[in-house]
């Protein structure tokens, strides 16, 4: 196995793929954990479930329902009609990035629930003490809530991580 050309180049790219779908799923994950736990939004049940069911899903369905949307003649295409943009769009979308933006859209919800499930079941009494001692609200979050959120964040993204190499 250790004799397959192209094994090296093979690997790293599934590893650059997994980091970078997982940075994407922190990036879009942790916010949407913070307005579920955090906020007085309507809906949050149903964001709840939108959220659980690219989760559900198999991989290949999401993707597939992708390249449906984005083949020539597809979804897009319908909408949007040929030109210029939707054909470079089509050029990125079936290439790496595209690729990890199909598994960033399957994952996130998932840093997105774990991220909402440690911010319910920390205790609000730190920030509110940095609070009222004249924290600001960023420094509140970089010094006090990110570092509690740091063993769901890398839970989460290990999962993460080994889902999407998992499909190479």
């Amino acid at each position: 196995i250790f004799t397959t050309p192209g094994l090296g180049s093979m690997l790293w790219n599934s590893f650059m793929w997994g980091l970078a779908t997982t940075v994407g799923a922190w990036l879009l994950g942790i916010p949407c954990g913070w307005l579920l736990a955090r906020t007085e939004m309507p809906g949050k049940g149903l964001a709840r479930i939108l959220l659980l069911v690219p989760i559900m899903s198999p991989a290949y369905i999401n993707a597939l329902a992708y390249v449906l949307a984005m083949q020539p003649g597809g979804f897009v295409e319908q909408v949007a009609g040929a030109g210029p943009v939707v054909e470079a769009l089509r050029g990125t979308f079936f290439g790496f990035w595209g690729v990890t933006f199909v598994m960033v859209m399957s994952s996130f919800g998932g840093v997105a629930l774990a991220v909402e499930a440690a911010l319910r079941s920390l205790p609000s009494r730190l920030e509110d003490a940095a609070a009222s001692l004249g924290a600001r609200p960023w420094d509140i979050a970089r010094l006090i809530t990110l570092p509690l959120l740091i063993p769901a964040l890398l839970n989460s993204g290990i999962i993460v991580f080994l889902d999407a190499i998992s499909n190479f």
